[in-house]
């Protein structure tokens, strides 16, 4: 994946993430539950529609920000997880500009509980990921002639448990409604 990596040069050795669980691997070495393997920007967009007429303007865009988390199982313990951002710029009520990015690492899981999983990859793997793609959607905001803008940290445990919230939702509906035809 050295192909993907976003810094020049030889991959840079795989770093622990986390705090140590307090047990030890081969050679007592402590075990990490989450480790980046590789990180890199997967997809960047940048529309400017109204170009070159929206730099006319002397009002500041007015920027709206949503962030969805991805999850790939790549086999054993490792994981890609995608952290998707779109942001749009809008001057006086018309698109000023749309920036898409997906910015993704491959994490390996140490030795954890198997309910700690998902939690660790939906809200730590994206907390670590989030200063670098924040860097990138900041860049192509001022390259694209804009402001720069710096997107506000995100609770991804408040993300986390809202997605966990509607999965209860949809399997209650789904079970309702075999329930509701048979009567």
């Amino acid at each position: 994946m050295s192909d993907q990596s976003t810094g020049g040069g030889a991959p840079a050795a795989p770093q622990p993430a986390g705090d140590s669980t307090g047990q030890s691997g081969p050679g007592g070495t402590p075990q990490v539950p989450l480790t980046v393997l590789a990180q890199y920007l997967k997809d960047l967009s940048f529309e400017n529609p109204r170009a070159p007429g929206v730099f006319g303007s002397t009002t500041q865009p007015q920027n709206a920000a949503t962030v969805t988390v991805q999850l790939h199982h790549l086999g054993e313990r490792a994981y890609e997880v995608v952290l998707n951002m779109r942001i749009d710029g809008t001057v006086n009520g018309e698109p000023a500009y749309v920036a898409e990015l997906a910015y993704a690492g491959v994490f390996a899981l140490g030795k954890v509980a198997p309910e700690m999983i998902e939690p660790l990859l939906m809200v730590e793997a994206p907390r670590l990921l989030f200063p670098f793609a924040r860097s990138v959607a900041a860049m192509a905001t001022r390259e694209g002639g804009f402001p720069q803008i710096l997107i506000s940290p995100i609770d991804f445990a408040a993300l986390y448990r809202g997605h966990r919230r509607q999965q209860a939702a949809q399997a209650g509906a789904a079970a309702a409604a075999p329930a509701a035809g048979s009567a």
